[in-house]
């Protein structure tokens, strides 16, 4: 039983990371953020003055493709880099432009989910918020990455 809940699981989580990731975007005009730069600005917004190494390791992404990502970012306004106060080092912080963005692609993406589970009981999206929370703590745990909350 738990093997087949164990393929049910990943088979389902497959299916909600492609949906996720790029499924709303066809449907959903107001949402304006690709998922790498919702990434970095919700990162940024929760920890600010990160270096392209401290994103590197907290996206679980290689210095390059944060590079890319941030340039790409920084090209849209949604991102300024400066020097670190204590170090060589350049620190990226989220611009009020790329927050405001990212509060409405929070807002839009928080609307089409409503769509999705407008006949949940609140119960049952509680319970789902529980154990989606649940599973992410886990994946962290397993990296060594906590995500702020």
């Amino acid at each position: 039983m738990r093997n087949d809940d164990l393929a049910a699981l990943v088979y389902e989580n497959m299916l909600l990371s492609r949906v996720s990731s790029s499924g709303y975007r066809p449907h959903r005009k107001d949402i304006l953020l690709d998922r790498s730069a919702a990434a970095l600005l919700a990162r940024l917004e929760a920890q600010p003055d990160m270096t392209v190494a401290e994103l590197s390791d907290a996206l679980g992404l290689d210095i390059s493709t944060v590079h890319r990502q941030l340039a790409a970012a920084m090209r849209q306004g949604y991102i300024a880099k400066r020097p670190a106060p204590s170090s060589s080092a350049k620190v990226h912080s989220a611009t009020d432009k790329g927050l405001e963005l990212l509060h409405r692609e929070i807002e839009a993406r928080k609307n089409t989910v409503d769509d999705i589970t407008h006949d949940w009981e609140d119960s049952e999206l509680a319970e789902f918020v529980r154990l989606m929370r649940k599973f992410n703590e886990g994946v962290e745990e397993m990296r060594g990455h906590p995500w702020p909350r």
